[in-house]
């Protein structure tokens, strides 16, 4: 859940269905299987966006993972993933692919909400405007 929505949730679970394994309204089951994003053109093919991480909610199998991508749950092969157990609390910074537009710049992608912004130079942290959160820019993540 994103944003209000989440806060909406979380104000409506009483104080038991939190000590009972539910974070801001989530399965704690969920938060503790981790996050896994694709990356390079795989994504796309995939349904995934570049550099956006999603919550995985299903990790039985060895040769596959259940990721929740805009609410609905998505199948993925591991092989194509890559995997965290913590949600980067940083903005990815997305270089374009060889079959994008030429001189393409590079993006931002919000590691929350997944909002894209143009990369502007020498930025150190930004504000989401979609999910109105700020966080530092980790230039180090190849995205």
């Amino acid at each position: 859940m994103r944003g209000s929505s989440a806060e909406a949730v979380s104000r409506l679970l009483p104080l038991e269905a939190e000590e009972e394994g539910y974070v801001n309204g989530t399965s704690r089951r969920h938060v503790d299987l981790g996050w896994a994003r694709s990356y390079g053109s795989r994504a796309d093919r995939l349904g995934l966006r570049r550099g956006a991480w999603y919550r995985v909610v299903e990790d039985r199998s060895q040769s596959w993972v259940v990721l929740e991508v805009n609410g609905i749950e998505v199948r993925i092969p591991r092989q194509y993933l890559q995997f965290r157990g913590e949600l980067p609390l940083a903005w990815t910074v997305v270089q374009p692919t060889a079959g994008e537009k030429p001189k393409s710049p590079p993006r931002l992608v919000c590691p929350v909400c997944h909002m894209r912004y143009l990369l502007q130079d020498g930025l150190t942290q930004l504000s989401c405007i979609q999910c109105g959160k700020v966080y530092p820019v980790d230039w180090n993540d190849p995205g």
